[in-house]
């Protein structure tokens, strides 16, 4: 073994333990998107309730059920049932944190097999493996990391999961036939796991056949992957408590409405304000422009009903992007970053050109890494001032215990983790139609210092926020100690509900 694979092995390591030790501490606690949404159904199913979301019921402004219930048809199911298999009531650990360690084992996957897939591109045609190379991979290995903190508890953990399955697949799989279906049935368990990334799986293998072959065998072996594709996504339906159609008229439902009121201004403004997010887009940039020159060689050579098929089948991750971007769906191309990271790798150790360019791309991603180390740099505080889950549940249930049955309002994406009596919770104020006045609202601002004393029409019962603003060489990290921290309010219209 060689110092380069030793430092790339001990980088998998290390990244691996950090993703269980932040999973067993439900750390970033900011990276718990929509978690609420599509982790409490599987602890529901587990637990024996059924695959339903009381949490988002028709008294919420966006319910799961179109009939009015609390049924979890709002999506496709294969997330939550995932979830289902590693919950264990009676294990010991708590609810939300078995559900983070089995994102965290899918994520811990993810890194071991995108650290094989790196290599294998830098030692592509024989070439030896160096420090440039090393750190390349290594800091890609890190990003990949980070990029589960974008889509926390949602179904791109696993979308992420059968993309990488499959690049693994293409550079081991030597029958086209085989790899057609393999590739086929990774696209049928993303199509039964999230609405549109499937669309852009598929177009991703019809590109990778078309590349190493003519457009008559891209289409048969095309072919193969949509019935393998079909077969897998009604075998896992199958799984789902409801049925198919039920659930597609209930998917097309909740897209309409979320869809609605959508700024695409406003969600590309706040694309531009997060610098990493603007570092990856210009480096991809630059990674099409320097594969440009490939690309219209082999239309020259290949003729126009390649071209052709091409175009199209390229048109469909284009088409993919823009509707994430525009429609403040980052989330949707993250599973994807491999791809970029992949080409990335490729074009520094194999690529034409400067060797000086591509030492300063090099430069560019451990500058990427750099910006998103805060997460990691906080940590330690976390650990020593924040509010760790087991001490926030136990808070939450001192409160709600003084309480006359009110109704459990929650302002936060993490709240949802401090007790699995979802029956009395609301994600957001009740609407009107749900004749709801008298409620206790916990807020859960985790980089708020102090809790208002107001907030609204409701006043302030007991706050748990932390003041403390960790630092790091004399440099202020954050306004305050990430953690699980919340203040309650009665909000019960000058009828204190608080005993």
């Amino acid at each position: 073994m060689t110092r380069q694979q030793a430092v790339i092995g001990g980088t998998v390591i290390l990244l691996s333990a950090l993703t269980l030790i932040f999973g067993y501490y439900g750390y970033p606690v900011t990276a718990q998107n929509d978690a609420s949404w599509f982790i409490i159904p599987g602890i529901r199913l587990a637990t024996g309730h059924g695959l339903d979301n009381p949490v988002f019921s028709a008294n919420s402004d966006i319910p799961v059920d179109p009939t009015g219930g609390n049924r979890f048809l709002s999506y496709l199911p294969l997330f939550p049932l995932f979830i289902s298999l590693f919950i264990f009531p009676g294990l010991g650990i708590l609810i939300p944190i078995q559900a983070f360690l089995a994102i965290a084992l899918v994520n811990v996957t993810v890194i071991a097999l995108s650290a094989w897939v790196l290599y294998r591109i830098a030692t592509m045609r024989g070439r030896q493996l160096g420090w440039l190379g090393a750190i390349a991979i290594c800091a890609s290995l890190f990003l990949i990391m980070r990029a589960s903190w974008s889509f926390g508890g949602r179904p791109e953990v696993l979308v992420r999961l059968f993309f990488t399955i499959g690049m693994v697949l293409v550079m081991h799989m030597r029958r086209p036939l085989s790899l057609a279906c393999a590739l086929g049935v990774l696209v049928g368990l993303t199509a039964a796991a999230h609405v549109v990334a499937p669309f852009m799986l598929f177009s991703c293998v019809g590109l990778i056949f078309l590349i190493h072959e003519n457009v008559r065998k891209t289409l048969e072996h095309l072919t193969v992957s949509a019935i393998s594709a079909i077969i897998s996504f009604l075998g896992v339906m199958q799984w789902s408590p409801f049925g198919l159609l039920e659930t597609l008229r209930g998917v097309l439902w909740h897209g309409a409405r979320m869809l609605k009121g959508i700024n695409p201004s406003g969600a590309l403004l706040s694309l531009a304000q997060r610098p990493y997010v603007m570092l990856y887009v210009l480096i991809a940039a630059f990674l099409v422009f320097v594969a440009g020159r490939s690309l219209m060689r082999m239309m020259r050579e290949r003729g126009p009903g390649w071209s052709v098929l091409f175009s199209a089948l390229a048109a469909i991750p284009v088409g993919y992007v823009l509707f994430a971007a525009i429609n403040a769906r980052t989330y949707y191309i993250s599973p994807f970053l491999l791809i970029i990271l992949a080409a990335f790798v490729y074009y520094v150790l194999h690529g034409e050109g400067s060797r000086r360019i591509r030492q300063i791309c090099v430069v560019l991603f451990v500058i990427l890494v750099g910006i998103s180390l805060k997460h990691v740099m906080l940590f330690p505080s976390f650990l020593t001032d924040g509010m760790r889950l087991p001490e926030a549940r136990t808070a939450f249930a001192d409160v709600i215990a003084q309480h006359a049955q009110a109704m459990l309002v929650l302002k936060g994406s993490h709240l949802w983790t401090l007790s699995e009596e979802y029956e009395a919770m609301l994600p957001g104020e009740p609407v009107p139609r749900s004749g709801i006045t008298s409620y206790l609202m916990f807020a859960g601002e985790v980089e708020t210092p102090e809790a208002p004393q107001v907030v609204g029409s409701c006043e302030l019962v007991k706050s748990f926020y932390r003041s403390h603003s960790p630092s790091m060489f004399g440099i202020t990290l954050a306004r305050t100690t990430p953690g699980y921290q919340f203040a309650a309010y009665d909000c019960s219209g000058g009828r204190s509900v608080i005993q």
